[in-house]
């Protein structure tokens, strides 16, 4: 099962490596028209896609010739805040309902450090017709406000106390307890296959969390 992911909207997606995050994110992303995803750790190498490598003049030459359907991924580099900064304002001007995909979100809005552009996506993304969806491993990284803006936020297993502590003190103690006692994703790497399903506790703003399995 997965969550609807609606137009519009701000998404959080929190999960360790092998949690199943990245299955969930990959299936969102197959089934929108305009999608481009601010990749800086190389995770979407193998979607099919048209991939940029830190060159954004070619990234915003692709949005302009295809701005009714589009698939992108956008590689940073070393320049993540610069790329960012592109990326994010490219998207900004198309008018036709589409997603940001925002890989390990958090280094660009932690409680130590926000980039310019965040605080304007999340107050005005909704009027703009831009989705934005940002993941990361690790909640306690990630700035309060982008979860406190998300109108959905998925959140998979995981026992490291710094996030647990993050979900008890954002969401409460019985959905601290419920992320730490969800079925994990159990892979093998060498065979390709997936002999357990994972878990993940969904919110959505107005209504109780859910738990569900996602696959």
């Amino acid at each position: 099962m997965i969550p609807e992911l609606k137009d519009a909207e701000l998404a959080a997606v929190i999960g360790p490596v092998a949690s199943g995050k990245t299955f969930l994110l990959k299936k969102w992303l197959s089934g929108l028209p305009r999608v481009a995803v601010f990749d800086p750790t190389g995770e979407y190498d193998d979607i099919p896609a048209e991939h940029f490598w830190g060159t954004p003049k070619a990234f915003v030459e692709y949005l302009e010739k295809n701005p009714n359907r589009f698939m992108a991924v956008y590689h940073p580099g070393e320049n993540l805040e610069e790329g960012f900064e592109w990326v994010a304002s490219a998207m900004w001007q198309l008018s036709e309902p589409r997603f940001l995909f925002i890989e390990e979100i958090h280094e660009l809005i932690s409680p130590w450090n926000r980039h310019p552009k965040m605080k304007l996506i999340m107050k005005y993304c909704r009027k703009r017709l831009l989705g934005v969806v940002g993941s990361t491993q690790r909640l306690a990284d990630l700035h309060k406000d982008f979860t406190s803006a998300s109108r959905l936020s998925v959140i998979f297993h995981t026992n490291e106390p710094r996030d647990l502590d993050s979900i008890r003190e954002r969401w409460g103690a019985e959905a601290e307890q419920t992320v730490n006692e969800l079925r994990p994703l159990v892979y093998d790497d060498v065979n390709g296959t997936t002999s357990q399903t994972p878990e993940a506790l969904v919110f959505v703003r107005g209504s109780a969390p859910v738990k569900m399995e996602i696959g």
